[in-house]
């Protein structure tokens, strides 16, 4: 049986979390880390000098599944799950998220956060997301990821995180998956004053700078469940050539 962490950035008890564990728990090893509260927007943030209390918890319905509550970030979860609970699972689901992971919202999703997070410890992560914040169809959600769960169980080495968003519909009105690549989107600017000299984030609402019929943002406001390989090497290969030649041509004429 696959051993697998499940993580999050809602918390450990948030519906996405409870309702894949649900939909799993018989046929996979779960363990569960995750924040202790909300921490979505933390990205791959990680707590320094301050201590990071780790305690055992109780899933609602789900006594017999071992889970660890962390008074810390995403990104924290998964480092005491490998350093200090000494877990080695064969990969980690971090999700469901309430809420879409498309586009730029890799660079700032918790979500995605603590699956990079895992990746870049050796352990190969999936991300799932759905695209609503309220949980009406967070059971198809889970039905939905299964597939991707099961196939990423068999194929983890194709890409050290896949990122999952599935439509906020009914199962019988998905129409399937596609491999996507991201969009870009941009996060309003049009911060709101609270009169005492402070500034509001505007709502989440994303503003899509592009209509791409390939992407993730397109293709999941379609009714589609898309899977995007996410890089978590960020260094940029095919520029290295580029910027070697041109610092050369610098340096000769300075």
């Amino acid at each position: 049986m696959k051993r697998i962490l499940i993580t999050n950035d809602d918390g450990y008890s948030a519906e996405g979390l409870l309702e894949i564990v649900r939909e799993l728990k018989n046929d996979y090893d779960i363990t569960v880390v995750a924040p202790n509260e909300q921490k979505s927007g933390a990205g791959m943030s990680i707590t320094f000098r301050h201590e990071i209390k780790v305690e055992r918890v109780s899933l609602p319905g789900m006594p017999d599944i071992p889970a660890y509550a962390v008074a810390g970030t995403p990104a924290d979860c998964v480092k005491a799950a490998i350093g200090y609970l000494k877990l080695s699972p064969d990969f980690v689901i971090s999700g469901i998220n309430l809420g879409a992971n498309l586009g730029t919202d890799v660079w700032y999703s918790g979500t995605i956060g603590a699956a990079t997070e895992a990746a870049l410890l050796g352990f190969p992560a999936l991300a799932l997301s759905v695209v609503s914040h309220d949980a009406a169809y967070v059971k198809d959600a889970a039905k939905a990821c299964r597939d991707a769960v099961d196939f990423y169980a068999e194929n983890t080495d194709i890409c050290d995180l896949l990122s999952v968003n599935v439509p906020n519909l009914p199962l019988s009105e998905m129409k399937g998956m596609r491999v996507v690549h991201l969009s870009r989107r941009n996060y309003p600017l049009d911060f709101i004053e609270n009169g005492e000299g402070s500034l509001i984030m505007p709502p989440w609402q994303m503003i899509p700078d592009e209509h791409d019929a390939d992407c993730d943002e397109y293709l999941v406001r379609e009714g589609f469940i898309t899977w995007t390989p996410v890089r978590v090497d960020r260094c940029e290969y095919e520029k290295m050539h580029k910027l070697k030649n041109a610092f050369s041509r610098w340096k000769n004429e300075n």
